[in-house]
């Protein structure tokens, strides 16, 4: 290890945060002494503090009015044209089930404006889909859990 990195001096010759990096050492410090909880931990270095961690999301579902007007109108314009009635007109839908998540507090450098979480995904993904006519027919719920190695399937009838 060079003289550099053991002054805590990055090879390409820019500059740690101070704060972030002695804060990053005591936390590494007080998980080798085996210390439980943050208390202890904030008082020694008062540049800490409990913040509420933005959640990063990889995907962001995003619906614009305007799609959803076409959507609406392109349902009726096929129902007048199709001549459909209400036992030939079905809805649709499908509702997801995860883990409760956990707190999203953190640890971080006060006034920092980089706070974020990422969040784990569940070991298992459980959706139902559930359909019936506008005349009253109801299909059979589908249960959907899927896993690593296959997708399980199942309906019953109510």
């Amino acid at each position: 290890m060079g003289r550099r990195q053991r002054t805590s001096h990055p090879r390409n010759g820019g500059t740690d945060e101070a704060g972030e990096l002695n804060a990053k050492r005591a936390i590494d410090q007080a998980n080798v002494r085996g210390e439980v909880g943050t208390g202890a931990l904030k008082e020694r270095l008062p540049v800490l503090t409990g913040r509420t961690a933005q959640a990063l999301s990889l995907k962001r579902n995003c619906i614009a009015p305007a799609d959803l007007t076409t959507l609406f109108n392109t349902l009726a314009k096929l129902v007048i044209e199709l001549k459909l009635d209400g036992s030939r007109v079905f809805n649709m839908d499908e509702t997801a089930f995860q883990k409760q998540l956990k707190s999203k507090t953190v640890v971080a450098v006060k006034e920092s404006s980089n706070v974020w979480s990422t969040e784990s995904t569940a070991n298992f993904h459980l959706t139902i889909v559930a359909c019936g006519s506008a005349a009253g027919f109801v299909v059979p719920p589908a249960i959907y859990l899927a896993r690593e190695d296959s997708v399980v399937m199942a309906a019953r009838e109510l």
